[in-house]
């Protein structure tokens, strides 16, 4: 566009210089012309007036003439006064003529003879009068007829008619000259009217084609300046524009939705410092300050804002070449979200692998001081109440310690559920009973289960126990409350729910799909920002020492992951706190309908049973042959019992089974490792294998060894519950630690 007017400049430019040339010519001539015009006028004025003078010479001479003549012939006096008027006449002609012959140099060559001839011819007539007088009028008669006064008359006519003659032709020749220039003056005033239609025409036909070319750029810019305003509408960002006065130039309508900016300052013109003001309340306030002067290394990204919303804005601000700016806002609120899930899912997975593995360590512990506790009670006396009190107490303690471990295990997603179809409204509607009797009496209990809810795949044990410990919590926030009237509330909902789009869950959002909700509500302390942030994490607990081992949620969470399922806690402190787990819902498959949980061990640590005692108990330590390198037998007090390989990396967990075997009147021979195992020698009527070795897996080489040891029974012994598919493995029988001797007699016992 800059171009096109400059060359528009030049273009008129060189008309109007053109143009210009051609009326100062034109001007020029008809100067010329106007001075040739006087020039003709003052040569024509000399003419006439050298003209006139030279017939004022004649006439003085001639009037002269007749005055002597009629003087001759009458002889009176009067006649005389001719004579003396055409004197005084012929002086001042003459002196006329020599006042014009200053600026004629023809005129002051000829002016000589014609005072000559008239000078002569007076003095003929004055010789005639002089000779009138003295000789009378005969004589001067006869002198006047003589030829000389006729010639000299013939000689003054024909100078005076030279003068005459000259002047004429001067006077021809002005006004030739005044013809000429004349001619030139219109040839020139009509070439210049025609260069000037010329170069009107040209300059009409460059407006022309200037106007239509500058219509066709308008046109051009105002579909480019169209396209640009529907692209920047288009960005999902907000954009906005302003001039080097700070007036709103540009923007796009996402930039006063993702602001928050009200969207009526959305006019051209709008100054900077009212956006700023609509905007100080952000934290921080970003647009507040001049715009950065260069872009820099982020493209001019000057950091994120949150709004009174909790939107997370990122902000961009930089200076235009113009002086102006451009701010353009992106709400990364989803983003900021996702990361923190993305964060606290990876912090979760790391947290359950470590708990996955402590639980392990922990559960071999607790096995180590079970079976130990369990063998005192076969050699304390049945008399003694305070040791047998010592002994319960410490029974219990394992107890408690080995549910706790459950539930890290449950954490972790390393207790294999027994998932079923299971009617989500049924399961609670039959809890109830439960609940009530669990919770307070002044807690009043609701619930809303729609019936019409699809089922879900789940463990209904552990569904029961995750809704259980939900309402424990629901319970103990509204005593943490403190009292008030009515006592507080507690509702339990379940229904069906179809997301369309991805809703925030606690770790990760929830995919679209059809779910089952089950909700537990109540109106207890509700919990803070920094409390809901930890409220999943194992063994966080905000209740006081000894109330709480902080793994009720985690639990939960772990079950309702391993289900495939999402968790969400919505609370607000002082209000109160739901707890809901989004369950998928099944399609309603036969297969599906008639499924029912597998049968499995028992969930609890069993009870410990006393077995009869041995004539003398033996040291697992003690050798009772050559074992391969690797495995260490024990002998058995008697012949009647079972050949029992154990396999066990842990020394103490070892040593400790080998004795209760031996208690029990079986032969054990103990293998530290897979590989020590392959090498033992048999047969053997038992392979008791621990799920986890150091080099392999018991559930993996349960097949092996059940081929190697030809009818010999599997035993896998784990921390863990096994899955059905692991169930219904070949020569598989399972062992739950930690164990007791009664536990350990009972399944030898089935196998033998």
């Amino acid at each position: 566009m800059a171009g096109w007017l400059t060359r528009f400049r030049l273009q008129a430019a060189a008309i109007v210089v053109v143009m210009l040339a051609v009326a100062l010519t034109a001007l020029l001539l008809a100067g010329r012309g106007i001075a040739d015009a006087g020039q003709f006028r003052a040569a024509t004025i000399r003419a006439a007036a050298e003209v006139t003078a030279a017939n004022d010479v004649l006439d003085a001479v001639q009037d002269a003439e007749a005055g002597v003549r009629g003087f001759l012939l009458t002889g009176r006096m009067i006649y005389l006064a001719p004579f003396q008027t055409g004197q005084a006449r012929l002086g001042s002609a003459l002196d006329r003529l020599d006042r014009l012959a200053a600026g004629s140099a023809w005129l002051a060559h000829a002016l000589p003879e014609l005072r000559q001839v008239s000078a002569a011819r007076l003095a003929t007539l004055t010789h005639m009068l002089d000779v009138a007088h003295r000789q009378g009028s005969a004589a001067a008669v006869a002198l006047m007829h003589e030829d000389r006064g006729q010639a000299a008359t013939a000689a003054l006519r024909a100078a005076v008619q030279r003068i005459a003659s000259h002047a004429e032709a001067m006077r021809e020749s002005g006004a030739a000259l005044i013809l000429r220039s004349e001619t030139r003056a219109l040839m020139a005033l009509a070439t210049a009217a025609l260069a000037g239609a010329l170069l009107l025409g040209l300059a009409s036909l460059a407006l022309l084609h200037a106007d239509r070319r500058r219509e066709r750029l308008r046109a051009a810019l105002k579909s480019e300046a169209a396209q640009l305003a529907d692209t920047i509408e288009m960005v999902r960002d907000g954009i906005a524009v302003f001039d080097a006065e700070g007036r709103l130039l540009l923007w796009n309508r996402s930039f006063f939705a993702i602001s928050g900016i009200d969207p009526a300052l959305g006019v051209a013109g709008t100054p900077y410092a009212r956006i700023a003001a609509e905007a100080a309340a952000w934290s921080p306030p970003l647009l507040a300050g001049p715009p950065p002067e260069a872009m820099g290394e982020q493209g001019g990204r000057i950091g994120e804002a949150r709004r009174g919303d909790r939107a997370v804005l990122e902000i961009w601000r930089a200076a235009t070449p113009e002086g102006g700016q451009m701010v353009a806002l992106a709400d990364i609120t989803r983003r900021t979200q996702a990361e923190a899930i993305a964060g606290k899912a990876q912090k979760m997975e790391a947290m359950g692998q470590l708990t996955g593995g402590i639980a392990h360590d922990f559960n071999n512990l607790l096995h180590v001081i079970a079976a130990n506790l369990d063998l005192m009670g076969t050699v304390l006396p049945a008399s003694d109440a305070r040791a047998a009190g010592r002994l319960k107490a410490a029974r219990a303690a394992v107890a408690r310690g080995a549910s706790l471990t459950r539930q890290l295990l449950a954490f972790a997603r390393r207790e294999p559920l027994r998932a079923a179809a299971t009617d989500a409204a049924a399961l609670l509607r039959g809890m109830e009973d439960l609940l009530r009797r669990t919770l307070d009496a002044d807690i009043a209990i609701r619930f809303a289960l729609d019936d019409a809810a699809g089922r879900i795949g789940v463990d209904p044990h552990q569904l029961e126990n995750a809704v259980l410990n939900l309402a424990i919590n629901a319970r103990d926030a509204i005593r943490a409350r403190g009292p008030r009237e009515g006592g507080g509330q507690i509702e339990i909902k379940a229904a069906e729910v179809t997301t369309a789009s991805p809703v925030p869950g606690i770790d990760q959002p929830v995919p679209p799909g059809r779910y089952v909700r089950i909700a537990v509500s109540d109106t207890g302390a509700g919990m803070t920002e920094a409390v809901l942030a930890r409220a999943i994490d194992p063994f966080f607990t905000t209740k006081p020492v000894g109330k709480g081992s902080g793994l009720g949620l985690s639990q939960v969470y772990g079950f309702v992951r391993q289900s495939g399922g999402y968790l969400r806690i919505d609370s607000v402190a002082g209000v109160g706190t739901t707890v809901a787990l989004l369950l998928p819902a099944l399609d309603e498959t036969p297969a599906l309908r008639d499924a029912a949980p597998s049968p499995g061990e028992a969930e609890s640590l069993p009870a410990p049973a006393i077995a009869p005692p041995p004539a003398a108990p033996r040291s697992a330590a003690s050798p009772a042959g050559s074992p391969p390198a690797g495995a260490s037998p024990a002998g058995a007090s008697g012949t009647g019992g079972l050949s029992v390989l154990l396999v066990e990396d842990d020394p103490a967990i070892a040593a400790i089974a080998l004795e209760m075997l031996e208690i029990l009147g079986h032969r054990g021979c103990h293998a530290a490792t897979a590989a020590a195992a392959r090498a033992a020698d048999g047969p053997f009527d038992v392979v008791l294998i621990d799920r986890n070795l150091p080099d392999g897996d018991g559930v993996a080489m349960a097949g092996e060894f059940a081929a190697r040891h030809a009818g010999a029974r599997i035993v896998i012994a784990s921390g863990s519950a096994a899955t059905p598919a692991e169930r219904a493995g070949p020569h598989c029988a399972w062992l739950a630690k930690p164990y007791d001797m009664a536990a350990l007699g009972a399944v030898l016992r089935a196998e033998a």
